[in-house]
């Protein structure tokens, strides 16, 4: 929850100095694809109400988190505290090579996982919410608890996608 409040604001910023350094705020990917969501609402939501839940809530961010959290971030993160033990790192500091494992692992997942949504005022709060995802699973041990975020997360603007659909609020998109 914390993370759909957030964005809000840092989506805000981020579009005023895309728009102060003469860059496009238009969105390109997920505009038209809300909008194509809302029409689907619109003409049968009977069928479209599950179908957009279970792909945006449940499986999108199944597989995103199996890819970015369990392949991606676990992998670097695992790399990174074998290089450190093997290439002779601080023997009286596993935690700090532990911490700037982690810190490297969570920032080129979490890069990564930000550039592939295409959508550059969506950027810096994607990226932080994929940081705050790789904490849970690094604290954690289990994609669950990241699972369950993200899924909370994409929650909010499904709701809003079918919301707008069926008539109840108009959204901005």
């Amino acid at each position: 929850m914390g993370a759909v409040i957030a964005s809000f604001p840092i989506n805000a910023a981020s579009a005023f100095i895309l728009d102060r350094l003469g860059y496009s705020t238009e969105s390109t990917v997920q505009g038209p694809f809300m909008r194509a969501l809302v029409r689907w609402v619109e003409g049968s939501p009977g069928v479209a109400v599950p179908a957009i839940f279970f792909v945006v809530v449940i499986f999108g961010p199944a597989v995103e988190e199996l890819v970015f959290r369990g392949a991606v971030f676990n992998g670097l993160y695992r790399l990174g505290g074998y290089l450190s033990t093997s290439l002779g790192g601080p023997e009286d500091s596993p935690r700090a090579a532990r911490r700037i494992s982690f810190a490297l692992a969570a920032l080129a997942s979490s890069v990564l996982f930000s550039l592939l949504h295409l959508e550059p005022v969506l950027l810096p709060a994607l990226f932080i919410l994929a940081v705050v995802l790789c904490a849970l699973f690094e604290r954690t041990g289990s994609l669950l608890p990241p699972f369950v975020a993200h899924a909370a997360f994409n929650s909010f603007a499904t709701s809003l996608i079918i919301l707008d659909g069926l008539g109840v609020f108009e959204i901005p998109v």
